[in-house]
């Protein structure tokens, strides 16, 4: 009873991985995956400990030289993570990815356990051993579902049915479609194979076969992802090279045409951009089109930053920077080509591909490793020779590993990677290690307390997972609540049950930094002066928290700059813009942003030179050119200050803050017409820009148009409505709105 349970269980667990979400948590992919395969992933391992000592009365432990690199990799990486300064990105993973922690690393290796020791290929198996064919039913089954749920999002159904509308997702695998791409390659892959191979087909089995790839090739076509199309292509190619050293279509050749084909189609769709083309034919392209697409961190800078990491100092050369912390590693060491264009606004916390990623986070020992396990399963792959049937697996293996040097990493794929080094552990001979337990009490008892510890660390495990889901889950809701008093009461309860994510304080400082603003706008009898310090200690307190959790994250720390700069700690936000500057030497906007703070305390020259320093790095930056202008303001060159803001809005048209400040001088230097003109443009690009509105009101009513400048304050009231200064405006303008117009002579008279 108990290998059947196990059985099914372990199906289970691969028939959920690609289709498991819960819109409970903020992040509502990766971190739920994570959960299930930790959880359920273990405790298959604990029923499968549990069946070798109560039903076999032995532990059946299987030992080879591969899993040997399996466990040193897993060491390798906990070395890592201890000595790596962010523990919180290195046991979670970076929030919002959740997959390269310490924690999914151990939840792939649970699955990898448990495949391992449960997994016969034999022909000749008994009732309730776990085989291939119910591994690939299992993802056949889930894929299926999957590529259904495309069809859904694609043609709009789920936003048809009204009590889904809240919860609907394009998919549950990526919120992009690059990673769903990726996955349907190596199910479509293993599906052709499966179907070309096995000569003996049911029926029944021939026609879900068939519709699965009706229905999936369609898809690659439509998300024309380029790793999806040399995935599938090479992977078909080492296919033929396979079949043709086995002979296995001698009889029967014609059979090849049609993976040739699709070689063709593939090699074909690498190079054409099959979106462009379809969206060329019309000035709308279809909704299905309109596809959710990630910008993914080009090949070249993955591996630049990945050597830079590893020879950075002797530390980074054996464990790398520390596991979970590639954005960190991006952030210190991205190339100038990176500052280019509009790139320099981006963060990548994840590496173009997976092998990259692990050189940089876990060393040249981890790399290395790393490297040596995947050659292992190449060359398992390709030159074992194996039954017909188990040559697709064998070319899934192989598509894995590809997928490694061509492609990231999620939950979803690195669920299929640790299954296919199970799989392909069980394709070579290997030792069985028998503990008997009858003959052995000692081992037996030594077995038992085994089992117990990981049933008690799991029941440990599942009670702190409860209190961070619960985190996660009232994170979720400050997130989406807008009355700051609940969402600071929500933030609260995330905090307290998970002290230690250093994104939720992130947040919650935020909320705080708004409600002391708040207050501070409210009027002077109204102040609480006690209540606007605590919340702006509590603030700062949580701020720099975050910062002592993950001391490497450039995120906390150039958060717990603008914590300090939005609290009016001027000298304190410049000493912590600074230390941001150490973990992204390129980011141009933390120049900027100390030369702001700078200019604030009148030190001009200063303020310059970080201005011309964050020029230098991005030399486009309009911002950077705006507070230059606004120096010669300050310094009381306001006909200069202007030409450099007419020659910045006609180089940027587009530029709204420009048009604003460029409103302004002209407003200041009793050009009202020339003012009102430019924040006009100002509001045409940034509709709720209050400032620009509020200006906009002023020079109407300096001219006297009224009525305008009323329209102009109630739109700004309504974006807030708690700004005194704004209602006590309105109220003049209404009264003056009342006043009898007196009739002004003509200019002849």
């Amino acid at each position: 009873m108990l290998n059947k349970i196990l059985k099914f269980f372990t199906y289970f667990i691969l028939f959920l991985l690609p289709i498991f979400w819960l819109p409970f948590s903020f992040e509502f992919l990766e971190f739920n995956k994570l959960y299930l395969l930790f959880f359920f992933g273990w405790f298959g391992v604990l029923l499968w400990l549990l069946k070798e000592i109560l039903i076999d009365k032995e532990i059946r432990f299987r030992w080879g030289l591969f899993d040997l690199l399996i466990f040193i990799f897993v060491l390798f990486t906990t070395f890592s993570f201890a000595f790596s300064a962010d523990k919180s990105s290195g046991l979670f993973g970076i929030y919002g990815r959740f997959n390269n922690g310490l924690l999914a690393l151990l939840a792939f290796f649970g699955l990898y356990l448990l495949i391992r020791n449960n997994l016969k290929l034999s022909p000749a198996r008994e009732e309730g051993e776990i085989t291939l064919r119910g591994i690939f039913n299992s993802l056949l089954f889930s894929s299926f579902i999957i590529v259904l749920w495309l069809y859904f999002s694609l043609s709009g159904l789920w936003l048809k049915i009204p009590f889904l509308q809240p919860i609907a997702i394009f998919n549950p695998i990526s919120p992009s479609v690059e990673s769903v791409a990726a996955f349907l390659s190596l199910i479509t892959l293993l599906v052709i194979l499966r179907l070309l191979i096995k000569r003996e087909l049911k029926k029944v089995g021939k026609i879900f076969y068939i519709s699965f790839l009706i229905l999936s090739f369609p898809l690659l076509l439509i998300f024309d992802s380029l790793s999806g199309w040399i995935l599938l292509g090479l992977g078909l190619i080492f296919f033929l090279f396979i079949s043709w050293r086995q002979q296995v279509f001698i009889q029967d050749p014609h059979r090849l045409i049609f993976p040739i084909f699709l070689i063709i189609i593939s090699l074909i769709f690498s190079f054409l951009n099959f979106g462009n083309l379809l969206t060329g034919f019309t000035q709308n392209p279809p909704l299905i089109l309109n596809l959710p697409r990630e910008q993914i961190l080009n090949q070249r800078e993955s591996w630049e930053i990945a050597l830079k990491v590893v020879t950075s100092s002797v530390k980074n050369g054996f464990f790398g920077s520390g596991i979970g912390t590639f954005l960190s590693d991006f952030a210190k060491f991205k190339s100038d080509r990176m500052n280019e264009g509009g790139l320099w606004r981006l963060r990548w916390d994840k590496a173009g591909n997976n092998l990259a990623e692990v050189l940089a986070t876990l060393g040249f020992t981890g790399g290395v490793c790393f490297l040596l396990i995947l050659l292992w399963l190449l060359i398992l792959a390709i030159a074992k020779k194996t039954e017909p049937e188990l040559i697709s697996w064998r070319v899934f293996l192989i598509g894995l590993v590809i997928l490694q040097f061509i492609f990231y990493q999620n939950m979803v794929l690195g669920g299929l990677f640790w299954l296919g080094l199970a799989i392909g552990a069980n394709l070579v001979l290997t030792k069985e290690k028998i503990f008997p337990l009858r003959d052995c009490p000692g081992i037996a008892l030594i077995f038992e307390t085994l089992v117990i510890i990981l049933a008690l660390l799991l029941m440990a495990g599942g009670f702190i997972g409860i209190k961070f889901y619960l985190a996660d889950h009232y994170y979720q809701k400050a997130f989406l609540e807008p009355d700051l008093d609940k969402k600071i009461g929500f933030f609260q309860k995330s905090f307290n049950f998970n002290p230690y994510q250093p994104y939720y304080q992130m947040a919650f400082a935020q909320t705080l930094v708004l409600k002391v603003q708040q207050e501070i706008g409210a009027p002077q009898e109204k102040q609480n002066q006690d209540l606007i310090q605590n919340l702006a200690n509590s603030a700062a307190a949580l701020a720099k928290r975050a910062t002592l959790l993950a001391p490497g994250e450039i995120l906390y720390q150039q958060n717990l700059a603008n914590v300090y700069r939005d609290l009016g700690a001027w000298e304190m936000a410049i000493g912590a813009y600074q230390e941001a500057l150490k973990l992204e030497p390129k980011n141009p906007l933390l120049d900027v942003e100390i030369g702001k703070i700078q200019a604030q305390l009148g030190k001009i020259n200063e303020a310059r030179e970080n201005f011309k320093r964050a020029l230098a790095i991005v030399p486009q930056l309009d911002i950077a050119k705006i507070q230059l202008a606004l120096l010669l303001e300050q310094e009381g060159k306001t006909r200069e200050a202007i030409l450099e803001l007419e020659n910045l809005t006609r180089g940027y048209p587009l530029n709204a803050e420009a048009s604003f400040h460029l409103g302004r001088l002209y407003y200041n230097n009793d050009e009202t017409d020339k003012a009102i003109e430019q924040f006009q443009k100002a509001i045409q690009v940034f509709p709720n820009y209050s400032n620009a509105r509020f200006s906009l009101a002023l020079a109407f009513e300096r001219k006297g148009e009224f009525q305008n400048a009323l329209n102009e304050l109630e739109i700004v009231a309504g974006l807030n409505p708690e700004n005194e200064i704004v209602k006590q405006k309105i109220e003049a303008i209404k009264n003056k709105l009342k006043e009898p117009e007196i009739e002004q002579p003509s200019p002849g008279e």
